[in-house]
């Protein structure tokens, strides 16, 4: 590496410039002008989709690509501002700005898909099998997936009119009461995710005492929370009905663009596996002295905690890159010099780990806050993963369809990281090595156990409200137990305050069925670094074109591309096989 390329490393942890992306003259004038453009783009070709021809149906797309990119632009603009200064009321009156300028112009754009979905299926098959569509042909059948699903206008209308009061207002009360709580803990008033952190103290009194804390701020809120989430399953439940949804979570499998047969099949696997982390957890609790533990001791160190400088770990990050593909590097050291992340800890700023791409062709910005842990690298590896993505396949893909869906993004950045800690493992000596392994086998727990479990307690409550059976804290509380019971077993003790931790799960009411996607990601990317563990150029040259295709194939087919199936019962055997050899080698090293 040149002493050029090194410099970006030899500084602490950085702040973002958003000045490269802020609008010079202001944010008005900015969205005056593309409100323009997108009323002029409306009245072209409203009523007109259905009779373009393939060049038409190019041009339509070029000049929508255009417009789109520039809304996420302003949007990424009005959250990377938020982020970084979430106490400022600059920051919320220049979101709010942004957030009604764009709605407006959502309106003036929302034609094109209403159109296209409601044309025939021989007059699309036409237009789509023009090969100047070929970047965009996989955009212009993901959109026609909904077609099933979508009601007349009329309807769709009044859906949308009802949302403020139907949904997004129980949505806003649940967040308002939570962001209120305030733990008393350590002498003085604490955030929920202050006092979570605290579970990972290597005092247990300290970890227990969270927990307690935790739980007893949380029971005040349990019945405004249920009743909340009640209200937004009733509401789901009959809009699943009127769009003719085979189930809740049909639509979020549709969104996903996963075959619901292959996510129960990951799910049901997953639950086969169980005793992978009963094995580790039985004997961390004998590595800690612990005859009876519980929940608290989860996560508990077991090493003295390795403190990793920024510097070392961006060093580490592309250095990784570098020797897996050049090519992976020049992106993640694009993003450096372009003082594209902020990885400062300080006041005001969001708690949350992130990145976006304010629109196709610029440079992904990254947010993390590294406080120097070894899961504060792995994090960076994650969130760099995603900028390298974005990148790559903004230079192949077009601005509709560069941009992927859950599963395929978390699949990069997933096989980043891993491969980032496999070299923070094998790189390092001593306690050093030991705690990153210990650290990539929990999280890869955290990422598969836990979210299916959390995926398995929606389901049940979504069962329940189906039923006729209204959601009380303590019916939703009986089943959080039975479902985390499901996944520890008689490991780990689970307190009856525990039954309360589904309260503070914001995934629940602001996002169903999300959690099952990082689960689903995680494995896939498991069984795919095993398919290339022992040929490096191989899995360069799949990891490099996975990357650069972006959205422009359904996520099922780019992981048959690397080599996995997800389909095949047998991929998923291969993904737990990789995940019983780090226990095996975690086991070696904690004894």
């Amino acid at each position: 590496m040149s002493a050029a390329a090194a410099r970006p490393t030899d500084q602490a942890p950085p702040r973002w410039d958003l000045g490269p992306i802020a609008p010079p003259d202001g944010v008005r004038p900015v969205l005056d002008s593309l409100l323009g453009r997108c009323q002029a783009f409306s009245r072209s070709y409203t009523g007109q989709v259905g009779r373009l021809d393939g060049s038409g149906m190019a041009a339509l797309l070029s000049d929508l690509g255009g417009l789109r990119s520039e809304l996420l632009w302003l949007s990424s603009y009005a959250t990377l501002r938020l982020a970084s200064g979430t106490a400022g009321a600059a920051e919320h009156d220049l979101d709010a700005v942004i957030q009604a300028g764009l709605g407006e112009v959502e309106e003036t754009l929302a034609f094109f898909e209403l159109e296209w979905i409601s044309l025939d299926e021989t007059t699309t098959a036409q237009i789509i099998s023009d090969p100047r569509l070929e970047s965009d042909r996989h955009y212009l059948h993901s959109l026609r997936r909904l077609a099933p699903h979508v009601l007349s206008p009329g309807e769709e209308h009044a859906l949308a009119c009802r949302e403020p009061a139907a949904a997004e207002a129980w949505v806003a009360l649940y967040e308002q009461t939570l962001s209120a709580v305030e733990v008393p803990f350590g002498g003085r008033h604490r955030t929920i995710d202050e006092v979570v952190s605290e579970l990972r103290s290597p005092d247990r009194n300290v970890r227990v005492g969270a927990l307690g804390a935790l739980h007893e701020a949380l029971t005040p809120c349990a019945e405004v929370a249920a009743h909340c989430y009640y209200t937004l399953v009733a509401d789901r439940l009959v809009t699943d009905q009127l769009r003719r949804f085979s189930g809740p979570r049909a639509a979020r499998d549709l969104e996903n663009e996963l075959a619901s047969d292959a996510v129960d099949l990951m799910l049901g696997r997953v639950e086969d596996h169980h005793g992978i982390a009963r094995r580790w957890l039985a004997g961390k609790a004998r590595l800690l002295g612990l005859e009876q533990p519980t929940i608290a001791d989860e996560h508990a160190p077991l090493f003295d905690e390795l403190r990793l400088p920024y510097p070392a770990a961006l060093r580490l990050v592309l250095e990784t890159l570098e020797g897996v593909a050049p090519e992976l590097a020049a992106p993640a050291r694009r993003a450096v010099a372009a003082q594209a992340i902020d990885a400062e800890p300080r006041p005001g700023k969001s708690a949350n780990a992130f990145c976006l791409a304010p629109g196709h062709g610029r440079t992904p910005y990254v947010l993390i806050n590294y406080t120097g842990r070894v899961r504060d690298a792995l994090k960076l590896a994650h969130e760099l993963g995603h900028a390298v993505h974005f990148q790559l396949a903004a230079e192949r893909q077009t601005p509709l369809s560069f941009d992927t869906g859950l599963v395929t993004s978390e699949v990069a950045a997933l096989l980043i990281e891993l491969l980032v800690w496999g070299e923070l493992r094998r790189g390092s000596a001593g306690d050093a090595a030991r705690q990153a392994l210990v650290e990539g086998l929990e999280a890869g727990f955290d990422t598969v156990f836990r979210q299916a479990a959390l995926t398995r307690y929606e389901q049940r409550a979504y069962g329940l409200r189906a039923s006729g059976t209204y959601l009380t804290a303590d019916r939703l509380a009986e089943v959080w137990l039975e479902e985390n019971t499901r996944y520890y077993g008689e490991t780990l003790g689970l307190p009856q305050a525990y039954s309360l931790d589904w309260v503070r799960i914001d995934h629940f009411i602001r996002s169903r069925f999300y959690n099952y996607a990082y689960a689903f990601a995680y494995l896939a990317s498991l069984g795919v670094l095993a398919r290339h563990r022992d040929n490096r150029t191989s899995l360069a040259a799949h990891l490099l074109g996975f990357l650069r295709s972006g959205g422009a194939a359904a996520p099922s087919d780019q992981l048959s591309d690397l080599g996995f199936d997800p389909g095949d019962s047998g991929c998923w055997d291969l993904a737990f096989e990789e995940l019983e050899r780090m226990l095996r080698a975690c086991q070696r090293i904690a004894r």
